[in-house]
């Protein structure tokens, strides 16, 4: 549907696609300049009345001679319009589309385009630091819902011509805003134009959970693969130094999260407090995190294989022997631990700030001593799995550490069905799984050990100084 020129007939065309009867929110004026009726139409919550005011005012006082002057809606908006941010649209659908997203549409008699004026102001939240990816040291802003802001706060450190952001709209529905950012001359071309295309390609009616069902659209399905596909990040300061390094980053409107790409499983391992610490300093954290994890997903599966099977016990390990018995066995003991700890965690999200600090060590300790005193657990188990929940929070990925914590729990259940060939095989098959996984782009997830690539491959565990290729 295009405007026809036809005042009264372009504006209640224009009303009934907006079906303003029924929508309280949005607003229609309808304006006088001149010799001229004019309708301007804009959603309430994101007008800056003020800036709107300003604008509309200069209009009033024009004249005929002022129209003929410009005899086209383009021509009128670069005599007349002095806003920085105006466009001139055609087509009708077009246009509600942008005025859902938040721009005023003024349709003028006598032209056969409306004007498209940015006057909008969103309600969002304050600037601040993200609750999941703090640091001691450094800078404490974090992205906000507004992805336009978004944008500025890596712009303001990335300033450079070469820093390209392309703008796409996904969802026949929602209609989402979806912006690509690279480095041109930095980022890999090829990977650019795969990304673009896949995101012109997407076609689903909304994208309802932000950058998760973004990833689900770009990422090959894989049901039973619980390895995250892409590195989100929160803080600006983490997005400009991937951008820097080559990386792409896409930001969805109305979520707060950066998708970096490409992803690997060892780029989950990188943690920003590093980098504001002495290289010294931050290669001692990377291999304590390192080291940590490692012991999160081995310690509880190898030692129940030891108890399991004494034979395999040596004596230097005989104090690791379980010298209390208690009626439920003790795989179930380790499955029931795992579910408490996620239960004390979601219990802890759903309870109000005020509380869920006292709740969640309460709530630890209570079951915990009841559960000895009751001989359903031994103490060996809650020892155990303590250490194992607090290195969880030891990596920066969530949605990593859950992967891991379904590998670990895979593992106590072979050994359990096979004996001690249950942990060599699952994992092999963690292996497997890992070096099966699909990326958004198509590099490996394995990389930079495969393919093989040494000096990436040092840098994941040795924290460099700054230099001119190390940003």
């Amino acid at each position: 549907m295009y405007f026809t020129g036809d005042f009264a007939r372009d504006d209640a065309a224009f009303c009934a696609a907006l079906h303003l009867d029924k929508n309280y929110d949005l607003g229609h004026r309808t304006l006088q300049f001149g010799p001229r009726r004019a309708a301007l139409f804009f959603v309430e919550a994101f007008l800056n009345s003020a800036l709107a005011e300003k604008i509309l005012a200069g209009f009033l006082t024009l004249e005929e001679a002022d129209f003929a002057a410009a005899p086209t809606a383009e021509a009128f908006s670069k005599t007349q319009v002095p806003h920085t941010e105006v466009r001139v649209c055609e087509n009708a659908a077009t246009a509600t589309v942008e005025m859902l997203a938040g721009m005023a549409v003024l349709l003028i008699e006598g032209y056969t385009a409306c004007l498209l004026l940015d006057l909008r102001d969103y309600p969002m939240r304050s600037v601040s630091e993200p609750e999941d990816d703090r640091v001691l040291r450094g800078a404490h802003d974090g992205f906000c819902e507004a992805v336009k802001q978004n944008v500025s706060l890596i712009r303001r450190r990335v300033r450079t011509p070469d820093f390209c952001v392309e703008k796409f709209t996904v969802g026949s529905r929602s209609h989402t805003d979806v912006v690509l950012c690279y480095v041109q001359g930095v980022a890999d071309e090829r990977l650019v134009a795969e990304l673009r295309t896949k995101l012109s390609a997407i076609d689903i009616p909304s994208l309802s959970m932000g950058q998760e069902s973004l990833t689900e659209c770009l990422v090959k399905t894989q049901k039973w693969n619980p390895l995250p596909k892409v590195r989100t990040t929160e803080r600006p300061d983490r997005a400009a130094a991937s951008v820097l390094e080559g990386k792409l980053i896409v930001m969805v409107d109305n979520s707060p999260v950066a998708m970096v790409l490409p992803t690997g499983i060892f780029d989950f391992m990188q943690d920003t407090n590093e980098y504001y610490f002495p290289p010294c300093t931050g290669t001692f954290l990377r291999a304590v995190r390192f080291g940590i994890f490692i012991g999160a997903l081995l310690l509880i599966p190898t030692w129940y294989m030891l108890v399991e099977n004494p034979s395999l016990l040596p004596v230097a390990l005989e104090p690791l022997r379980i010298k209390e018995s208690v009626a439920l066995p003790l795989f179930w003991q380790i499955l029931l631990v795992e579910w408490i700890v996620d239960g004390l965690k979601l219990a802890s999200l759903n309870t109000p700030s005020a509380l869920s600090n006292a709740f969640g060590i309460i709530g630890a300790l209570i079951l915990g001593e009841f559960a000895v005193s009751a001989r359903i657990l031994i103490p060996d188990v809650l020892l155990y799995m303590a250490f194992v929940s607090v290195s969880g929070f030891v990596q920066p990925s969530f949605q990593l550490g859950y992967a891991f914590k379904v590998f670990r729990l895979m593992l106590i259940v072979l050994i359990a069905l096979i004996g001690p060939w249950g942990l060599p095989l699952g994992l092999l098959l963690m292996l497997l799984c890992i070096a099966f996984t699909h990326t958004v782009t198509s590099t490996s997830y394995l990389y930079p050990l495969v393919p093989l690539d040494p000096p990436s491959l040092l840098r994941l565990f040795v924290r460099r100084s700054i230099h001119r290729d190390n940003c």
